[in-house]
């Protein structure tokens, strides 16, 4: 709910969560940004901070964006660039090889604190999260996010596409080769979608899994799909991963 800074995610003052990430915003964002050299006015880099929070888990369009904030293309990549660096957003690259299916290329952006981007939008609680639009995308990114500061270089990141809508939320490669493939999903009644399976027969994975928020045991979903937690995941690749 409340991120990974330890400040806002370790106190339980809600007043002081709000003014601790609106301070971060306003100093980080608004005059850091300006000091390192991007030049823009501190509203158009809160404005786009906004936009990308109402953006999260979703296909990046710089098109898009740039006739939203009435600012050039160029412009848009270069705030791209900085929040990139700074560690607030995380662009998801497309896994794109040809396999003879129309494949979507651009990459999904991400706002990478989910105590951040719960702020950006104005939710203030668990219970706000749970009956807001944004809880699978928000739980979407959460996991990604550990994820990948989790295992590190050893992989390389995807998210999986096609113009008909098959899809997975992401893809693991290993030498050049998907490893597994991932669903994401906010439910403790998972059942297996047609495009998750289509998705797994096109990057021909054999170690598959749909996440979820908890389970006390991991268990089979199909014969090549396991419905695990984020805790179990882990494990899971790891023991993978020394061979035992």
């Amino acid at each position: 709910m409340f991120g990974g800074f330890p400040q806002p995610c370790l106190s339980n003052d809600d007043v002081f969560r709000k003014e601790w990430f609106k301070s971060f915003i306003l100093t980080y964002v608004e005059r850091d940004f300006r000091i390192l050299g991007l030049s823009s006015s501190p509203s158009n880099l809160s404005r786009f901070f906004s936009m990308m929070a109402h953006l999260h888990a979703g296909i990046l369009n710089k098109s898009s964006l740039s006739r939203s904030l009435a600012i050039n293309q160029i412009t848009v990549s270069k705030y791209l660039s900085y929040f990139q660096q700074a560690f607030l957003l995380r662009e998801l690259p497309a896994w794109h090889r040809n396999i003879g299916k129309r494949l979507i290329k651009s990459p999904k952006i991400f706002v990478r604190d989910s105590g951040l981007l719960h702020f950006l939008l104005r939710i203030n609680n668990y219970n706000e999260v749970l009956a807001h639009p944004v809880l699978g995308s928000s739980w979407e990114g959460y996991i990604i996010e550990q994820i990948i500061s989790s295992l590190g270089d050893e992989f390389a990141y995807y998210y999986y596409r096609t113009q008909d809508g098959t899809e997975c939320d992401l893809v693991l490669e290993k030498s050049n080769k998907p490893f597994c493939a991932i669903e994401i999903k906010f439910t403790s009644t998972p059942k297996r979608s047609k495009s998750f399976t289509t998705a797994i027969q096109d990057l021909g994975t054999e170690c598959n899994f749909l996440i979820i928020p908890q389970v006390r045991l991991s268990y089979s979903l199909a014969t090549n799909i396991t419905v695990t937690d984020l805790e179990g995941f882990l494990e899971t690749i790891t023991q993978d991963r020394s061979g035992s």
